[in-house]
């Protein structure tokens, strides 16, 4: 009888640790979710701070054309190529001429957010007509994530 007893005894220790082990396993997968759903978020709304900047400079260049937005381009820029911190983007497209020349640091943020944007640009192939963009918006998480928005601004009128 205590034979019988021990081996129950032994069952039910096995059974809890395996019920324990299939907790941990799924809290553990419910947690990876969690963070995947975040990142995700996260990434959304990077890469529309992104289409926010490609508009932006579409809108300079067809409110003021080609050769106003190149020119200021090619003047702000060292050895054919300009970076634009661009914390925030009005909406009046006059005011692109403002831009100065310079990197995001982490204190440069979109307002009310966690994002830094900023836009480098290669005028190499000026000439042809084209300016190339990358538009790179950078947040914090467990590591530093980054999005990037690969555009050219052509001269087509």
């Amino acid at each position: 009888m205590i034979i019988k007893s021990a081996q129950s005894l032994v069952e039910t220790v096995i059974a809890a640790g395996l019920i324990a082990i299939g907790i941990v396993a799924a809290m553990a997968l419910s947690t990876r979710s969690e963070s995947q759903t975040s990142y995700a978020k996260q990434l959304a709304e990077a890469n529309r701070y992104a289409v926010q900047a490609q508009d932006y400079f579409r809108t300079a260049r067809s409110y003021h054309g080609w050769n106003a937005i190149a020119t200021k381009i090619t003047a702000d820029a060292l050895a054919n190529t300009t970076t634009y911190c661009l914390t925030s983007l009005s909406g009046d497209p006059t005011d692109f001429f403002t831009l100065t020349p310079a990197n995001c640091t982490s204190s440069d943020i979109v307002p009310n957010t966690r994002f830094t944007r900023q836009v480098t640009i290669d005028s190499t192939r000026y000439d042809e007509g084209v300016l190339s963009l990358v538009i790179t918006v950078s947040w914090p998480d467990k590591v530093t994530r980054t999005t990037n928005l690969e555009m050219e601004l052509t001269s087509w009128q």
